[in-house]
């Protein structure tokens, strides 16, 4: 074990619980957002769950926009 191997490991943990790259650094103490990302290792679990939230928040501004729709054409 070794720093470099907990500092890795730290910023994996830290992006995959949904913490922004600009906080990763700052935290990590990286010079640039590419050296992050470069640390980030993402599974394929996590990038799926992105997906489904980011599925899940268009799907719901569809519909709520629908319902707004809706509603002024009722009124």
């Amino acid at each position: 074990m070794t720093p470099h191997t907990l500092r890795r490991t730290a910023v994996t943990h830290l992006v995959q619980a949904g913490v922004d790259l600009p906080t990763v650094q700052r935290i990590s103490g990286h010079n640039t957002l590419s050296m992050v990302a470069r640390y980030a290792h993402q599974r394929g679990s996590h990038i799926e769950a992105a997906r489904d939230q980011l599925e899940g928040r268009v799907s719901g501004t569809q519909e709520n926009k629908i319902r707004r729709l809706k509603t002024k054409s009722s009124a």
